[in-house]
């Protein structure tokens, strides 16, 4: 039996108040199978799909799908766009943001190179907890713009890595304080390992000084020492 079939049903919900509340029902059947629900209005409320069933909701045709609130008054938008690689829009209303509430986002085709941007000028801040006692990363926009690591109040910023690169290619590099504080470099710390600072200052000294009876080696065919003449 291949026959399909369609019941309509308005079940009143309500027959107590001066106005009834009806539920308008779509059941289909296939097959002679028992009629299944399709979809369901109730009071503000819209249930589609039969039960424990994956359900698709879509257009008739190539339209776009739209998403609103208030008829699109006032309402921010997801909408679907038909067609091969359509994009998909979601846009809130005025100053409004779009909250996603999970643990993990994945974003980017599957073995896809993926990039994060802004639509138009503005910079990307990265932080925690809405911005309050977070630190931040900073992408800024324009040509030359800077990108901001800042720790939040005496916090460190650790790169987990073997090797660190910096400077742009074949470009000489400068690695320098914010403000008048001192370069200290060490190992594992600073305990137990020997270290290099450079003082900030007119006149500041270069201190090499190694942990215990370590030495300093210079393997090199020519040390030269003094300023220049």
């Amino acid at each position: 039996n291949s026959e399909i079939g369609v019941t309509l049903d308005a079940v009143a919900t309500d027959v107590s108040s001066a106005t009834e509340n009806f539920d308008f029902v779509v059941r289909t059947m296939t097959g002679g199978a028992a009629a299944e629900q399709a979809l369901k209005v109730n009071n503000s409320t819209l249930q589609i799909g039969s039960s424990n069933t994956a359900t698709t909701l879509t257009t008739l045709g190539t339209s776009d799908l739209t998403i609103t609130t208030n008829n699109g008054t006032n309402s921010g938008s997801i909408k679907i766009n038909n067609g091969t690689n359509g994009n998909i829009e979601i846009e809130p209303n005025g100053s409004g943001d779009v909250y996603i509430n999970t643990d993990l986002i994945r974003v980017g085709d599957a073995n896809n190179d993926v990039s994060i941007t802004t639509n138009g000028t503005g910079k990307i801040t990265l932080s925690t907890n809405g911005g309050t006692d977070s630190g931040t990363i900073d992408i800024h926009d324009g040509v030359n713009g800077n990108i901001e690591l800042t720790t939040n109040g005496t916090g460190s910023i650790y790169a987990n890595a073997n090797v660190i690169r910096v400077g742009t290619n074949n470009t000489a590099a400068t690695i320098t304080t914010q403000g008048t504080g001192d370069v200290t470099i060490n190992t594992n710390g600073g305990t137990n390992s020997g270290f290099v600072k450079i003082n900030n200052g007119t006149n500041g000294n270069i201190e090499i000084e190694p942990n215990g009876t370590g030495d300093v080696l210079i393997t090199s065919d020519t040390v030269r020492i003094g300023d220049q003449n």
